[in-house]
């Protein structure tokens, strides 16, 4: 008995199960009607608001009159609801706001009252969806009977939304009798919405069909039914509001659209929702059928089982016995097991009704399991991904929608925590705090209702979703609380493409109110849609236009050829441009350009025309006018023509005259520069030959003093050419790989004299952060350099001079560079700072008497700088010194352009360190040199310093005398003049070059010897055929250099130059037998003159006196590459005239300083140093005196 009794308590909770929630169900169907009858009501009250707030007093009663009924509706809805439910947020929120409403709604705006009846209608929307997933409305097993719950609670509910919103919106437009842009797009969004939304449903109405037939016709109706309201509402709004047409009357209008409202609702009530109460029942009646059943039959068993046992317990104990093993089996599990008995007394009864309950029992049994498979199947084939977790937020369902939604598989994400899984990484915090509070509180903001959020798919990337989270409590039950165990329903849509329709939407209806005209076909031409510009310009109206073809528009001006013309186009290219001419609705004839392109389906077939045209009438009327007064102007122009003509002429005759002058002027300078530099060169380069002779110390004296007046000339010369070049914008930088401490010490060493002789420190400091090269024009940066430090001395009485350079900043692979010249003299007045870099303007009138100058080095610094991208600076007061800088940004030397610096220096270096007058070429091999120049003391010159290098010379005055000399003769190399008589240089170059190719023989170097320095004269000398360009004057050092360059291409190998060091072994003795601090015989091995031995032993005093200043200044300021520098500066002018004591001294500092041992450098220079020094300057003035 216990086992009949266990059986009929499982089969009773099993049925159960089925019997509850459809129970519910009813319940919340019963709700629902009142939810649905408020939100009728407020619907209403919300049109009626916008027309009244609009203007419409008409309405004033009837708004007045429903908003009692609103206030009906709720105080119904009231009734019907239990206290859970009354006490619940967005119910609470509802009875707040519709006071509210009530009170301050006529003071608002049109724009505000709408907002605030849409929100409220929002919050029932959301109370309605609350109280269908409470009552388990969206659960229903039978899938028909969920898709028309779902129709009926959501989908329905959503469109009649959609048509309030267009009723009120519309109301409230035709009561102002206008549109704004805004508010039009707006309607368009939603109509486009409404469409949207009514699309969904038909599709739902649609899926049912597969699952209950019977029903779908009966739906099918409804569903037309409608979709005609909408379509009457839709199109009502687009012939008169949205066309601006305005001719219906708010009264009209908002009758109309709530007849068609009243009429969907009404088939709500009267259809759907019987309809599902119905579906439902018989659910219940099924199972409740099913239950009485199997209850009925397990109770007569029981019956049976008593009255049999009492009876007969001890006749049929064996067949009682086997009924019970039986009856145990079937309770444990067994299903299948039958009684057997083989006896015919009552019994046997039993054991048939046994048989027949079991049989019941499992067909229960199968039917409730096909209830559980229908709702699996519910669940997998909703069109929304549904995702369930238990109240630990680990996922125990995943429905195959899920799969396709999120990426994961269900195998996969069952048994994932869920906010790891779909939720992006900015909502898990919100997500669990809020799963823990309702755990706790019973309340969940977005529980039962509908939100927007964006969802996590596997591969990382966010996407909108459409998400509604159903609490479902499966166990424990206490009032008010949220005990005992919960599992969560999620149903969840991606919208994406909702989403991008909305956008598309909103783009579409905003380009559909262009300026242009847009008129939309069928296939067949006929038009189903033009916008509002289309009745602008043609006057047809959106009503007369649709249905029609554009041949409505005909002008008769073309002929049929030119409409076959745009069909072939159309038919070919699915595009066809060009102007028509088309006939307004008045009449009127005018002309368009028109647009029209081809839509084309994925099977190729052509759907739809769309034309944009827009009316050139204003174009064409311009064009006219345009073309008259182009006529006007053609006879203006002929008479300004004849004017131009002869202010052409004047101007041509005044060009012609400024070219004149400018040409006059460039050729000024040239012959300027030529007329002078000549004779200085030939003066200079006498002076120096007299150099290299014996001289007595006042003969020297006044040669030095020449030299240096005829330099002086140079510079001035050198200066006005260089302020002709950039007028004329000719200056052209020649950037390379230059070192800024190299380009620094060659400033210090050119100075260094002139400032010993004014018993002047001058020194260098080089920022040891620079890079070890830059690339830029170092003649020019020293040209700068130099006249800051040629000034710096020139105004500095006492004091000392500092040339610097400091790394400002570092970008990359460019440094921004300070090149200063700091000194301690008369200083420049704030007044006098404001001349400073005008053309021939120096301080102060005294100034110039006083210290001399043309005014113009400091104005081409000034523009040099401009062309680096630089800028200059001053710093001055008077008496305190001055401070010129210039600030230069220097691109920083790549490894190449680094290698191909230290082998030019290594080159200058050799170059400086041979003795200017030995010999060039090795053994006896005579080097023939022609001299061509016309002025005959520039020839002896040049004669006289190649005669000094060792080579044997001819000499022609003219180009036309040295051509026969050249072709009878064997020469090596041809320096020769460009300006002179007869033949000149470049057509003597020109002629070598015709007769060598002619002849065949070897290209020989031909070098120009100018005293034109411009851009213009060394490109002409390259394209005569000369292979490079001596400026005259040129020193004997730059000839040796440019000579050994040109005779080493040429194959002829140079003399080794003569080794500046004695062996060590000689020195010695050559010192102890002279006891001296100078060795002389090795001076005397690099010059043979005594007067040069003299001068180059002044020099050497001179020049050692600052180099020494600077090593004492940098061992005081701790600068270990600035003493380095400085030793190895005084070591090889030592070694060079034989101060071998003073070398020795020197390289150990040297050592000392590049080792960073400062310390043993200064002991080094404090022990030695000043005695070598006194006794080096002892022995030069005892050998000075003895010549």
């Amino acid at each position: 008995m216990t086992a009949i009794a266990v059986v009929v308590y499982s089969l009773f909770v099993n049925l159960d199960r089925v019997i509850q929630p459809s129970q519910r169900r009813l319940e919340g169907l019963t709700l629902i009607e009142p939810i649905t009858r408020s939100i009728q009501a407020l619907q209403l009250h919300r049109g009626l608001s916008a027309a009244l707030l609009g203007g419409n007093e008409h309405l004033r009663d009837a708004c007045a009159s429903q908003e009692q009924k609103v206030t009906a509706a709720l105080r119904a809805l009231d009734e019907k609801l239990y206290p859970g439910l009354i006490e619940s947020k967005d119910y609470r929120h509802i009875r707040e706001e519709w006071p509210r409403l009530q009170k301050d709604g006529l003071k608002w705006t049109v724009a505000e009252s709408l907002a605030a009846h849409t929100m409220l209608i929002e919050h029932l929307q959301f109370f309605e969806q609350r109280v269908s997933e409470e009552h388990v409305l969206i659960m229903e097993t039978d899938v028909a009977s969920h898709y028309l719950i779902d129709i009926t609670t959501n989908r329905l509910m959503h469109v009649l939304e959609y048509l309030g919103r267009l009723r009120a919106y519309g109301t409230g437009a035709l009561t102002r009798k206008q549109l704004t842009d805004d508010q039009r797009i707006e309607l368009k969004v939603m109509m486009a919405e409404l469409d949207d939304t009514l699309r969904h449903f038909n599709i739902v109405v649609d899926s049912i069909e597969r699952h209950n037939p019977a029903i779908h016709g009966e739906l099918q109706g409804i569903s037309r039914d409608i979709g005609n309201s909408v379509s009457r509402v839709t199109g009502l709004v687009t012939a008169d509001i949205l066309s601006g047409r305005f001719a219906t009357s708010p009264q009209d209008f908002l009758d109309i659209a709530t007849a068609q409202i009243d009429r969907s609702y009404a088939q709500l009530y009267d259809s759907l929702l019987p309809m599902t109460r119905k579906l439902t029942q018989a659910h219940i009646d099924r199972a409740k059928q099913e239950l009485y059943t199997s209850v009925g039959i397990s109770l007569l068993v029981f019956l049976l089982v008593v009255y049999l046992t009492v009876s007969i317990y001890y006749a049929i104990i064996g067949s009682i016995q086997s009924l019970v093993r039986s009856l145990r089996a079937f309770a444990e599990g067994n299903l299948n097991e039958r009684v057997k008995l083989n006896t015919r007394d009552e019994l046997s009864l039993v054991g048939e009704s046994f048989n027949e309950m079991a049989h019941q029992f499992s067909a229960l049994l199968q039917i409730h399991r096909e209830d559980e498979a229908r709702l699996r199947a519910t669940i997998e084939t909703a069109m929304d991904a549904v995702v369930q977790m238990d109240d630990a937020g680990i996922i125990t369902g995943w429905n195959s929608q899920a799969e396709k939604v999120f990426g994961w598989t269900n195998q996969e994400a069952v048994g994932r925590v869920l906010h790891e899984t779909i939720i992006p990484p900015r909502y898990r915090e919100a997500h669990v705090n809020g799963l823990k509070h309702f755990l706790a509180t019973g309340e969940g903001p977005v529980l039962n209702s509908r939100i927007e959020i964006d969802g996590l798919h596997r591969d990382g990337r966010e996407f909108p979703v459409e998400l509604s989270i159903a609490p479902i409590k499966i166990s424990g039950v206490t009032q008010g609380k949220a005990a005992g165990k919960y599992e969560f329903s999620a149903f969840t849509r991606d919208i994406t493409e909702r989403k991008q329709h909305e956008r598309e939407r909103l783009i579409a209806a905003a380009a559909f109110d262009a300026q242009e005209g847009i008129t939309i076909t069928d296939e067949n031409g006929v038009i189903i849609r033009v916008n509002k510009t289309f009745t602008t310009i043609t006057g047809y109206p959106a009503e007369e236009a649709i249905g029609n073809t554009p041949r409505i528009l005909k002008s008769g001006r073309h002929d049929d050829e030119f409409y076959h013309r745009i069909w072939e186009g159309l038919r070919d290219n699915k595009f066809w441009q060009g102007e028509i001419w088309n006939k307004r609705k008045n009449g009127e004839i005018y002309p368009e350009w028109l647009t029209i392109t081809a839509v084309v389906a994925e099977d190729g077939k052509t759907n739809n025309y769309v034309a944009i045209f827009l009316d050139i009438t204003e174009r064409k009327r311009a064009e006219a006018e345009m073309e008259v007064m182009n006529i006007q102007l053609q006879q203006a122009n002929a008479q300004i023509e004849e004017e131009r003509a002869h202010l052409a002429e004047r101007v041509m005759e005044r060009t012609a005259q400024l070219l004149y002058a400018n040409l006059a002027k460039d050729s000024f300078l040239a012959t300027m520069s030529h007329e002078i530099r000549t004779p200085l060169g030939g003066m200079l380069g006498m002076l120096e030959l007299i150099g290299l002779s014996r001289l007595d110390r006042e003969q020297r004296e006044m040669l030095l003093a020449a030299r240096d007046s005829g330099r002086s000339l140079l510079r001035i010369v050198n200066d006005i050419l260089d302020w002709s070049k950039i007028e004329a914008g000719k200056l052209e930088l020649v950037p390379q790989a230059a070192s800024i401490s190299e380009l620094l010490k060659g400033v210090v060493s050119t100075y260094s004299s002139l400032a010993s002789a004014k018993s002047l420190l001058l020194q260098q400091r080089v920022d040891s952060k620079l890079g070890a090269a830059h690339v830029f024009d170092p003649l020019r940066v020293s040209q700068i350099l130099n006249n800051f430090t040629s000034n710096a001395i020139k105004f500095t009485e006492q004091g000392k001079i500092e040339i610097s350079a400091e790394l400002v900043s570092r970008h990359g692979d460019t440094e921004q560079v300070r090149l200063c010249v700091s000194d301690s003299g008369i200083g420049i007045s704030p007044g006098q700072q404001a001349h400073l870099f005008r053309n021939y303007e120096q301080g102060s009138a005294d100034t110039a008497r006083m210290y001399g100058g043309t005014g113009l080095g400091l104005m081409i610094c000034h523009r040099l700088s401009e062309l680096m991208g630089g800028t200059i600076s001053v710093k001055s007061a008077p008496g305190a010194g001055s401070t010129f800088c210039l600030m230069v940004s220097l691109p920083v030397a790549n490894p190449a352009e680094q290698r191909d610096l230290q082998l030019r220096q290594a080159i200058e270096a050799s170059r400086d360190e041979a003795p200017l007058a030995a010999p060039l070429v090795e053994g006896d091999r005579v080097v023939s040199v022609l001299v061509v120049d016309d002025h005959p003391v520039n020839r002896k010159l040049l004669k006289q310093q190649l005669q000094q290098l060792g080579l044997h010379t001819e000499d022609a005055a003219s180009g036309a005398a040295a051509l026969p000399l050249w072709s009878a003769g064997s020469f090596d190399l041809v320096i020769t003049d460009c300006h002179m008589p007869e033949m000149d240089g470049y057509e003597l170059a020109r002629s070598i070059r015709e007769m060598e190719q002619h002849d065949g023989r070897q290209r020989m170097p031909i070098i120009a010897w100018t005293a034109n320095v411009l851009a213009e004269e060394e490109r002409r000398c390259h394209v005569a055929g000369m292979d490079d360009v001596l400026t005259k004057p040129t020193e004997l050092a730059d000839l040796r250099a440019m000579l050994l360059k040109w005779l080493a291409k040429a194959g002829i190998p140079a003399a080794a130059a003569p080794s500046l060091e004695a062996p060590a072994k000689e020195t010695a003795e050559n010192q102890t037998r002279a006891g001296s601090a100078v060795d002389f015989n090795v001076l005397k091995k690099i010059a043979k003159s005594h007067t040069v031995q003299v001068e180059m032993l002044q020099e050497f005093n001179l020049c050692n006196r600052s180099d020494i200043a600077n090593l004492k200044a940098a061992l005081k300021d701790g600068d270990p590459e600035a003493v380095a520098q400085s030793a190895h500066r005084i070591k090889g002018a030592s070694r060079m005239v034989g101060a071998m004591e003073l070398e020795g001294i020197c390289a150990a500092i040297e050592r000392a300083a590049k080792k960073g041992d400062l310390d043993s450098a200064r002991r080094a220079a404090e022990v030695l140093l000043d005695e070598a020094i006194a006794r080096v300057e002892a022995a030069i003035s005892t050998f000075i005196a003895a010549q």
